[in-house]
Protein backbone atom coordinates (compact mmCIF):
# COMPACT_ATOMS: atom_id res chain seq x y z
CA UNK A 1 0.00 0.00 0.00
CA UNK A 2 1.42 3.34 -1.05
CA UNK A 3 1.48 6.19 1.45
CA UNK A 4 -0.04 9.44 0.15
CA UNK A 5 2.45 12.29 -0.23
CA UNK A 6 0.52 14.63 2.07
CA UNK A 7 0.70 12.10 4.93
CA UNK A 8 4.42 11.69 4.46
CA UNK A 9 4.93 15.47 4.46
CA UNK A 10 2.70 15.91 7.51
CA UNK A 11 4.60 13.17 9.36
CA UNK A 12 7.93 14.79 8.51
CA UNK A 13 6.62 18.18 9.67
CA UNK A 14 5.54 16.69 13.01
CA UNK A 15 8.90 14.96 13.47
CA UNK A 16 10.70 18.19 12.56
CA UNK A 17 8.64 20.13 15.09
CA UNK A 18 9.42 17.61 17.82
CA UNK A 19 13.11 17.77 16.98
CA UNK A 20 13.02 21.59 17.16
CA UNK A 21 11.36 21.48 20.59
CA UNK A 22 13.93 18.95 21.81
CA UNK A 23 16.80 21.12 20.55
CA UNK A 24 15.34 24.17 22.31
CA UNK A 25 14.54 22.52 25.66
CA UNK A 26 17.32 19.94 25.93
CA UNK A 27 20.23 22.27 26.70
CA UNK A 28 18.31 23.94 29.55
CA UNK A 29 17.64 20.58 31.21
CA UNK A 30 21.29 19.56 30.76
CA UNK A 31 22.45 22.81 32.39
CA UNK A 32 20.00 22.28 35.27
CA UNK A 33 21.43 18.78 35.75
CA UNK A 34 24.94 20.26 35.85
CA UNK A 35 23.87 22.86 38.44
CA UNK A 36 22.25 20.09 40.52
CA UNK A 37 25.46 18.06 40.51
CA UNK A 38 27.49 21.13 41.41
CA UNK A 39 25.24 22.06 44.36
CA UNK A 40 25.32 18.45 45.64
CA UNK A 41 29.10 18.38 45.53
CA UNK A 42 29.28 21.80 47.16
CA UNK A 43 26.85 20.82 49.92
CA UNK A 44 28.87 17.69 50.68
CA UNK A 45 32.10 19.65 51.12
CA UNK A 46 30.48 22.62 52.84
CA UNK A 47 31.81 21.98 56.35
CA UNK A 48 34.42 24.72 56.17
CA UNK A 49 32.73 27.08 53.69
CA UNK A 50 30.68 30.03 54.91
CA UNK A 51 27.09 30.53 53.78
CA UNK A 52 28.09 33.62 51.83
CA UNK A 53 30.77 31.70 49.94
CA UNK A 54 28.34 28.84 49.22
CA UNK A 55 25.83 31.34 47.89
CA UNK A 56 28.48 33.07 45.77
CA UNK A 57 29.77 29.75 44.41
CA UNK A 58 26.31 28.61 43.31
CA UNK A 59 25.62 32.01 41.78
CA UNK A 60 28.91 31.93 39.90
CA UNK A 61 28.22 28.42 38.55
CA UNK A 62 24.73 29.45 37.44
CA UNK A 63 26.20 32.43 35.57
CA UNK A 64 28.79 30.15 33.97
CA UNK A 65 25.98 27.88 32.78
CA UNK A 66 24.05 30.98 31.63
CA UNK A 67 21.04 30.15 33.79
CA UNK A 68 18.81 33.04 34.91
CA UNK A 69 19.38 32.52 38.64
CA UNK A 70 19.02 35.66 40.74
CA UNK A 71 20.55 36.16 44.19
CA UNK A 72 17.14 35.74 45.82
CA UNK A 73 16.69 32.36 44.11
CA UNK A 74 19.48 30.79 46.19
CA UNK A 75 18.86 29.91 49.84
CA UNK A 76 21.46 28.36 52.16
CA UNK A 77 20.04 26.98 55.41
CA UNK A 78 21.00 24.63 58.25
CA UNK A 79 18.02 22.44 59.22
CA UNK A 80 19.04 19.87 61.80
CA UNK A 81 22.66 20.99 61.62
CA UNK A 82 23.03 19.97 57.96
CA UNK A 83 23.79 22.42 55.19
CA UNK A 84 20.99 22.69 52.63
CA UNK A 85 21.34 24.63 49.39
CA UNK A 86 18.09 25.38 47.61
CA UNK A 87 17.86 26.98 44.16
CA UNK A 88 14.56 27.90 42.49
CA UNK A 89 14.48 29.63 39.13
CA UNK A 90 12.46 29.97 35.94
CA UNK A 91 13.72 29.73 32.38
CA UNK A 92 11.52 31.23 29.67
CA UNK A 93 11.74 29.59 26.25
CA UNK A 94 10.14 31.47 23.36
CA UNK A 95 8.71 29.53 20.44
CA UNK A 96 7.10 31.23 17.43
CA UNK A 97 3.53 30.57 18.62
CA UNK A 98 4.00 29.87 22.32
CA UNK A 99 6.15 30.77 25.34
CA UNK A 100 7.13 28.10 27.84
CA UNK A 101 8.18 28.81 31.42
CA UNK A 102 10.26 25.98 32.83
CA UNK A 103 10.33 25.96 36.64
CA UNK A 104 13.38 24.36 38.22
CA UNK A 105 13.89 23.53 41.89
CA UNK A 106 17.17 22.06 43.10
CA UNK A 107 17.81 21.06 46.71
CA UNK A 108 21.09 19.62 47.95
CA UNK A 109 21.89 18.62 51.52
CA UNK A 110 25.30 17.89 52.92
CA UNK A 111 27.15 17.43 56.16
Amino acid sequence: MKLPLWRLLLGLAVLGSLAAVLLALGPVYVDDFRLKNYTRALANQSGTISDENLHASVSKEARRLELPVKDGDIVVSHPGGKVTIEVKYIVEITFPLYNVDLHFHTTASGK
